[in-house]
């Protein structure tokens, strides 16, 4: 069975990969990174799996060529526990931290010092999570060794092309916007960018997930104020940062997110951790699939052009 740290719902195909805020407790900072934006337009960047909507990529990780995902919905970047080990990477002064994953699970983390290179932008001493990314593995049916976050997300400016498959970074403070497009209903709230939406005409706020394939992930309690818990639905596997649980699959009649509305869409009702500040809900990659983004992470901004 495949595995994934956060949501997989399985419709006899893989409808959903993702879903995927989690904590880690902070007893170590992790210090900002510091990119260095090579001179020039920023390079664009192929999506590495032409079959997923997730936005996958090759990535330099210590003087390696390594698999990742670009993955906003996770607060801090993390690198693959077993790729740790087998480079010998320095983990420095370093304390056990929890890792808290949609659905419940967790993991024990401890912080390492890498070197990322991702489209010729260089982060060099890169403060990362180790963690066991077996089960990304398993569900990509690839070797995955790196998970980019929020924290990388918020010192650069992501332009994520959908339509074209593509994507790549540059500096927020240079970096010219193309004209026209519209801004969508997004602020920032911590460590993680919050979109503001409607589901079932009831107004709700999203952790903004790339990580996730689908339109919504919502918790009970957001599914029980929507009016939607108790429809008749069928069971998904939640697969977790702690491993495999069962989620119920309903469908909602209506959502909305940037003046687009989408009928009819199979919305899981996954567990959420009863941690302040964790989100109730999560919006996929699927509401924004057919636009052209432009992601300003740090500033709390997103711009939408419509392919």
């Amino acid at each position: 069975m495949p595995t994934r740290r956060s949501i997989l719902t399985q419709l006899g195909i893989l409808g959903l990969i993702g879903g995927g805020a989690w904590l880690v407790r902070d007893l170590v900072i992790f210090p900002a990174p510091r990119p260095r934006f090579p001179a020039g337009q920023a390079q664009w960047m192929p999506f590495a799996r032409t079959d997923l909507s997730l936005i996958t990529a090759v990535a330099g990780l210590g003087g390696k060529v390594v698999n990742a995902v670009v993955d906003s919905g996770a607060q801090f970047t993390s690198v693959d526990r077993a790729f740790v080990e087998r480079e010998g990477l320095t983990r420095g002064i370093s304390f056990p931290m929890m890792a808290l994953g949609v659905g419940g699970g967790g993991q024990v983390a401890h912080s390492v010092s890498v070197d990322l290179e991702l489209g010729g932008v260089q982060m060099p001493g890169l403060r990362a999570a180790a963690l066991d990314l077996t089960g990304v593995s398993e569900a990509l049916g690839q070797d995955v060794a790196l998970i980019i976050g929020f924290d990388v997300l918020s010192t650069v400016l992501a332009d994520l092309d959908f339509p074209r498959r593509r994507f790549r970074l540059a500096d927020p403070r240079h970096a010219p916007r193309p004209p026209g497009g519209y801004d969508a209903p997004v602020h920032r709230s911590g460590r993680a960018l919050i979109a503001e939406a409607t589901l079932q005409d009831m107004p709700v706020q999203l952790l903004v997930d790339t990580g996730s394939t689908g339109f919504v992930g919502i918790s009970l309690e957001t599914a029980q104020a929507a009016g939607i818990a108790d429809r008749e639905g069928r069971q998904g596997k939640s697969v977790v940062l702690g491993g495999v649980t069962d989620s119920k699959v309903v469908v909602a009649d209506r959502f909305e997110f940037a003046g687009v509305v989408a009928h009819d869409i199979d919305v899981p009702i996954i567990e959420m951790p009863n941690t302040p500040g964790f989100p109730k809900g999560l919006m996929g990659v699927e509401a924004l699939r057919h636009h052209h983004v432009l992601m300003d992470a740090g500033a709390g901004k997103m711009r939408l052009y419509p392919a």
